[in-house]
């Protein structure tokens, strides 16, 4: 599967590189080092070109940042353009539905091109108002489509905020089109909290029209780096076992003390920390255990489960914590054919 990771979600470039595995309620993951592009600043309009480019059989995860109301990322590079929100996508894909009927009126002439401007100014710029006696004016139609040119860029100067209106809007726009044209077979987020609420995932899949999409209910994604788990005596690993604050495994001598940030870990011997490694994270696991990395989700809100501050990937309660919506499922639901 290719893999794209935001560069600012600490840590998860390595994380990723390093096992090349990602659990999944559509089926496991797994990422090649040459699957895998790290980028400094992702947006909206990389994610599409990589969908493009990859076509209708795809399958794309994307390692980023998000909340309940949609991806915090910008739509386009530079700039302060509005970010990639549900709201932005739906507005997203209104323009796009402005700018194709308004390409379907040049085709037609006559009382039918009137009457098209008509349905189209109510429908996308209803302060504009087109009546029946306008039909016998000879400058109507420039009317339209001076109203028509100053929507289309009022929707990427104001609307989206993009750096270079005209001309990021033409390509974003393409985009969107494009990939929806295609289809998508499985988009895939470990991003904060997007998929808390099934519509918020129906709405990402609308957008990409994406036959399934994954992402993390309400969660945070965490990964971590140290150089090395610290080996500790029985005694001491005991001690250390005692504070509330520490995760413990029943079946490996391995505990995690971890903050906001960072984290250090300790294990009695390098074969505990090879246990948690093929117990926890991944099964198959044969690498390195210096440096050491680990990730997987923290459960909050409505998703807390007791006595698991964050869960492994491994763990039976990481499958819960990930959202799914898939169309073909839920067109059967609907009896949509």
């Amino acid at each position: 599967m290719r893999c794209l990771v935001d560069k600012t979600v600490l840590n998860a470039e390595v994380y990723f590189k390093t096992y090349g595995r990602e659990p999944s309620p559509a089926g496991d993951i797994t990422v090649s080092s040459s699957d895998l592009s790290a980028l400094d600043d992702i947006d909206l309009k990389t994610v599409l070109t990589e969908m493009k480019s990859l076509g209708a059989k795809g399958e794309l995860l994307v390692v980023t940042h998000s909340n309940p109301d949609g991806l915090k990322m910008p739509l386009v590079a530079g700039g302060k353009s509005a970010g990639a929100g549900l709201k932005v996508m739906d507005t997203i894909l209104k323009i796009s539905s402005g700018i194709s009927q308004r390409e379907a009126i040049r085709s037609l002439s006559g009382n039918k091109k009137f009457k098209a401007w008509q349905a189209w100014f109510k429908a996308f710029e209803p302060g504009v108002k087109l009546d029946d006696s306008a039909e016998t004016e000879p400058d109507w139609e420039a009317f339209a489509e001076k109203q028509y040119d100053a929507w289309h860029e009022r929707q990427g100067k104001q609307i989206l905020k993009l750096p270079n209106p005209a001309q990021d809007l033409s390509d974003l726009i393409s985009l969107v089109d494009a990939v929806r044209k295609a289809g998508f077979a499985r988009l895939e987020f470990r991003a904060c909290r997007i998929g808390t609420d099934k519509d918020s995932l129906k709405t990402v899949a609308n957008f990409f029209n994406a036959k399934k999409v994954v992402a993390p209910k309400e969660v945070r994604t965490f990964y971590g780096s140290i150089p090395k788990v610290t080996i500790i005596s029985d005694k001491d690993f005991a001690a250390k076992s005692k504070s509330s604050t520490a995760r413990k495994f029943p079946d490996c001598k391995v505990l995690f003390e971890i903050g906001a940030n960072t984290f250090t870990a300790f294990a009695t011997a390098d074969s505990e920390v090879k246990t948690f490694i093929k117990n926890y994270i991944h099964s198959g696991y044969a690498g390195t255990i210096t440096p050491f990395r680990m990730g997987g989700l923290e459960p909050a809100g409505k998703a807390v489960i007791a006595g698991k501050k964050h869960v492994f990937p491994l763990e039976k309660d990481y499958l819960t914590l990930l959202g799914s919506f898939d169309a073909a499922a839920a067109a059967t639901a609907s009896g949509t054919p």
